[in-house]
């Protein structure tokens, strides 16, 4: 008779055969055989229960900070060590103020910037998102003067979770493709490196 649940016979594990009190006897040992089942049936819910969790709590990040716009979530969503890492920073945006001020700049220049998920994925601490992010420039950005320019431009984000918030985000989206959309119709071959460069800081 096997003393461990991984060494059990499938017809030990089928559920009718299952009784409360079933026991493994292995000489003086007992092994209770259906608070093992539970014990691991209750953790593979907790798992799929903080996986829900964190990615409701992303799904606020982008909804509530960035589409609303309420930005005093902040020290409520963020871990107080959050860290983004994206290609339109000059370097890592590091902090509640650094964050505030980063998202409070794409505001200013897109009043009606909206984030679109278009897919989530989670595992383990970590959560993907595939978003779609809209908008209409009507303010500066990074020494782009507004013309009233539409955008879409798609990018993901790979959000760690730590402590119940986030705390690590590696983004990656499209800089080029807004560049392509903010420059004016009418001008687009004045668009030279230096202005590739500086939307890429």
């Amino acid at each position: 008779m096997p003393d461990r649940i991984d060494d059990c016979p499938a017809r030990y594990l089928r559920r009718d055969r299952i009784h409360p009190g079933t026991r493994l006897r292995q000489g003086a040992g007992l092994l209770l055989l259906e608070v093992n089942i539970r014990a691991r049936l209750e953790l593979t819910e907790g798992l799929l229960m903080s996986i829900d969790h964190n990615k409701a709590l992303v799904r606020r990040y982008w909804e509530e900070i960035w589409n609303q716009g309420k930005l005093d979530l902040i020290p409520e969503l963020l871990h107080p060590h959050y860290i983004l890492r994206e290609p339109s920073a000059e370097t890592d945006v590091v902090g509640y103020e650094a964050v505030r001020h980063f998202i409070q700049t794409y505001r200013q220049a897109f009043p009606d910037l909206h984030f679109a998920i278009e897919d989530m994925l989670a595992e383990a601490d970590k959560v993907a998102t595939r978003w779609l992010v809209t908008g209409t420039q009507q303010g500066p950005l990074k020494g782009l003067e507004p013309k009233g320019q539409a955008i879409a431009v798609t990018g993901i984000s790979i959000i760690r979770i730590a402590e119940g918030k986030l705390a690590e985000d590696w983004a990656n989206w499209d800089t080029f493709a807004m560049l392509m959309q903010l420059q004016d119709p009418d001008n687009s071959a004045d668009v030279g490196a230096d202005s590739i460069a500086e939307i890429s800081r």
